[in-house]
């Protein structure tokens, strides 16, 4: 996999390792990172003449440069970038230490703003969002941009709403729909850090290092740090240490650091709460820690090539139809697949089998999307699978337009995020396929149309173990057997134990389900989880799928089990999980599909569900 949208600290300050081992300039035992940081005031050092409001870029040798100067340079020469972060696609998110106006625009000391490559704007509202105008925001930590989540921390102590009184050496979280944490993600006086020092800096390195920086000198733990200094901090263990020494990397004794960004990606943090002191002498319990993605690998952008991914554009004869292939398209930044008015074309990307899976993990896939067709009834069905490299099962995400009046789900020009979630089933390695079709339409209503992936990134987490509020479910005798869907050969249908499906063992292409009536409408912002239990006594049963679709079928969810993740007579757990999307209004319901499909003539068998429950949790940022 390859760099991050959604969580954007992959560009966040770091600072150089492994430089020196004498003990002077960045500590020794960390890989060596690039990173941009700002000063308090104009300084002179290593042939660079930097002023307080610009960027200075290095990595850790001793070589200087200035970075970003087309965003610097649209900057009053009086203000100072005090807080700073760097997002994919050279995007830099920035505060500025005093209000001042931009390009007619005046711009507060609270707010974030956001250059873009071409020009700043708003980015985030501070004073709109609760923070007093007095304040000014002096470190940011972007964890994610869609649904919003950052670290921050603030020049003076200040009232928050829900938080109540935070001091300017704390760090706190804001989540857009929540608002400010309660929880601090830094109490800087409960780790002995003096209360008249400003914490000015804030970067996380791995998800229990993080890197902070002060505005003046300072001693913890009886070690004198100086406002010049990075430290590292071990959340786990409670501990600091001296990560970058300024003054022995020639930046002059008398400037401080206030704003750093590393450029390497790196992991979506899960920080362990650090518990908040109690204001009185009743004891509060310790909260619970609150889980957060973190980034696998590095995204796959396509910035210079297709990261591994190879094409496939499928010509192939089956039992219900013929199919002819997709087309295909590499523009130097995204995947295309291109169909066109003749029916059943199809086609898929494939990524590497570089993705390691772990069975108590929870995965979020989050494809980025665009399409040049612009009828969002027209543009082609389109599926994410994610497959394990043994192939013993698939999971996947499907939208289409097929039979729909309207559908605000399916991607435009302009790129959208689609969040897929995946447990694993096994421990090999997973890919991930990008697949286009038209399989639904014919004539002159076909879809037709290129559809872009831009980015895919991948992130885990455990598997969140509280927080679900169970969801009742249609009683089986409610649900409906379809069991002869030609092309394919019949199946029976039973309910002795549960739901049954039986194909024959001399059959091939078999094929039935069971169907539920809807269960619930689906609301904003949660996260659901279906999990179908299974059982069969045949010794090589037909292979099993679990679908979740929305009640108008413009949305599924599916696992399909194959040999080697079968169930057997004591029965196994298949959950499914997905997501409702913030762009989509009004979505319908869903209703739950219990299918069997013996595509070999030495498959078959007695397939029987015995329990579904539904659950939900709200989204996890």
């Amino acid at each position: 996999m390859g760099g991050y949208r959604l969580s954007l600290n992959n560009i966040t300050f770091l600072v150089l390792v492994g430089l020196l081992c004498s003990g002077i300039g960045l500590q020794s035992g960390f890989a060596q990172t690039t990173f941009v940081f700002s000063h308090n005031e104009d300084a002179s050092y290593a042939s660079i003449v930097p002023a307080d409001h610009q960027l200075v870029e290095t990595d850790g040798s001793g070589v200087y440069s200035l970075f970003a100067p087309a965003l610097t340079s649209q900057l009053p020469p009086e203000v100072n970038i005090d807080a700073v972060d760097l997002l994919i696609g050279d995007r830099v998110v920035f505060s500025l230490s005093e209000d001042a106006e931009i390009g007619g625009t005046i711009y507060a000391d609270e707010d974030l703003l956001l250059w873009d490559g071409a020009s700043i704007s708003l980015f985030w509202d501070g004073s709109a969002n609760g923070l007093p105008a007095e304040v000014n925001v002096d470190a940011v930590d972007i964890i994610s941009e869609s649904p919003l989540v950052f670290s921050f921390s603030l020049e003076e102590d200040a009232l928050l709403p829900g938080v109540g009184l935070i001091a300017d050496e704390d760090v706190v979280r804001f989540v857009a729909g929540s608002g400010f944490l309660a929880s601090l993600d830094f109490d800087g006086s409960a780790q002995g850090v003096s209360p008249e020092v400003d914490l000015n800096a804030f970067s996380r390195d791995t998800d229990t290092l993080w890197i902070l920086s002060f505005d003046s000198a300072t001693v913890i733990n009886s070690t004198l740090y100086d406002d010049g200094d990075l430290l590292q901090f071990d959340s786990a263990g409670g501990t600091f240490s001296l990560y970058f020494d300024a003054n022995a990397q020639s930046i002059p004794e008398e400037v401080e650091l206030n704003a750093m960004s590393f450029f390497a990606p790196t992991p979506t943090p899960t920080p362990t709460p650090t518990p908040t002191p109690t204001p009185t002498p009743t004891p509060t319990p310790t909260p619970t820690p609150t889980p957060y993605w973190e980034l696998v690998g590095t995204c796959d952008t396509f910035e210079g090539s297709t990261d591994g991914w190879t094409f496939t554009g499928l010509s192939a004869n089956t039992a219900d139809a013929s199919y002819t292939g997709a087309s295909s398209s590499y523009d130097n930044h995204k995947l295309g697949i291109a169909t066109d008015d003749t029916t059943n074309k199809f086609g898929f990307w494939s990524g590497a089998a570089d993705i390691p899976a772990s069975t108590s993990n929870l995965y979020k896939f989050v494809w980025t999307l665009s399409t040049n067709q612009a009828d969002s009834l027209k543009v082609p069905t389109i599926r994410f699978r994610v497959l394990p490299s043994d192939f013993s099962y698939s999971i996947a995400m499907t939208m289409q337009s097929a039979n729909a009046s309207s559908n605000p789900f399916m991607p435009t020009s302009t790129n959208e995020d689609y969040n897929m979630y995946v447990l694993p089933l096994s421990t090999a390695n997973m890919f991930p396929n990008f697949d286009v079709y038209d399989f639904t339409h014919s004539g002159s209503s076909a879809d037709s149309g290129e559809v872009y992936l831009d980015e895919l990134c991948v992130y885990r987490m455990d598997v969140p173990s509280t927080g679900w509020t169970s969801i009742s479910t249609p009683a089986f005798n409610t649900w409906s057997a379809l069991t002869s869907i030609p092309p394919y050969h019949s199946v029976t249908s039973g309910t002795s134990g549960g739901l049954q499906l039986t194909s024959s063992v001399s059959e091939s292409f078999a094929f039935g389900f069971w169907v539920s009536p809807n269960v619930t409408d689906m609301t904003a912002d949660t996260l659901y989880r279906v999990v179908f239990t299974v059982s069969t006594s045949a010794t090589s049963p037909p292979n099993g799928m679990f679908r979740v679709a929305s009640q108008d079928y413009q949305v599924s969810y599916r696992l399909r089990y194959y040999p080697g993740t079968a169930p057997d007579s004591d029965g196994e757990d298949y959950p499914v999980y997905f997501e409702t999307h913030n762009f989509v209004t009004g979505e319908a319901g869903f209703n739950l599909n219990y299918e069997i499909a013996d595509f070999e003539n030495t498959q078959g068998g007695t397939i029987t569900l015995s329990t579904v429950t539904v659950e939900s949790h709200p989204v996890i940022p």
